[in-house]
């Protein structure tokens, strides 16, 4: 399909917040916190043509529809989310990881942070700390590399060239090799997580990229989206007697 033109230039020393489609989803509910949260609005639409096509009404009434690659943000906000709402067709996966990488490359962000779940499955003693860990992709010594540091504790015991194959990651590891290795401060957050109901994770793991990304919130607000269609209002207790 025909490239979708996109401004860049908005783009430049900003923080980009890269949700991975992984176990629970626990970062796209994350950025769907972000994005409500910090009054984001929709900035820019990439192409979909990687990943499995979905469409949907947008949030609060605004005319348009939504799709499932749009990059959000604010006037005087320094922050950037870069929602994906369906993950990439499997013989696809080169395709769509070298788009994200190059609209990466091409907006000159200062900082990225990926957020990614990781399988309980996977979780050793050491883990047991905390829900989130992190990990710094870059080595470069910057304000970004000391919130991410700061706010929670080191997924690896020891400092090693790239992660372990973790399970219920998705593309997180294929994302990070293709990453530019000159340029943006990288970083990833990473969310023990099981499927379902994942409100409380999401509020975690959004307060702690907010921090990262140096952005304070001064109320945490759920899209209406998730008590229309995705989690439903709650049920009527007068049911129960």
């Amino acid at each position: 399909m025909p490239p979708i033109p996109i401004n860049y230039s908005q783009f430049k020393g900003k923080t980009l917040i890269l949700p991975i489609v992984s176990v629970g989803n626990v970062p796209q509910l994350a950025c769907d916190l972000l994005i409500a949260s910090l009054g984001l609005g929709r900035l820019e639409i990439l192409s979909p043509e990687w990943v499995i096509s979905c469409a949907g009404g947008r949030q609060d009434g605004v005319r348009g529809v939504t799709t499932p690659l749009e990059v959000f943000g604010k006037e005087g906000v320094d922050l950037v989310v870069l929602q994906q709402r369906s993950p990439a067709f499997t013989m696809y996966k080169d395709q769509f990881t070298q788009q994200i990488t190059a609209f990466v490359r091409e907006g000159e962000f200062e900082n990225v942070l990926l957020l990614s779940g990781a399988d309980v499955i996977g979780r050793d003693d050491r883990h047991m700390l905390s829900p989130i860990f992190h990990y710094p992709a870059t080595s470069a010594q910057t304000p970004f590399h000391t919130r991410l540091t700061l706010t929670t504790p080191a997924f690896l015991s020891s400092p090693l060239p790239a992660l372990p194959p973790i399970p219920g990651s998705g593309l997180l590891r294929r994302m990070l090799a293709l990453l530019p290795a000159q340029g943006p401060s990288i970083g990833v957050l990473l969310q023990f997580a099981m499927e379902g109901d994942n409100r409380g994770d999401a509020h975690f793991l959004a307060e702690c990229a907010a921090k990262v990304g140096d952005v304070r919130v001064a109320k945490w607000e759920e899209p209406p989206s998730w008590r229309v269609g995705l989690f439903g209002t709650p049920q009527e207790q007068t049911l129960y007697g």
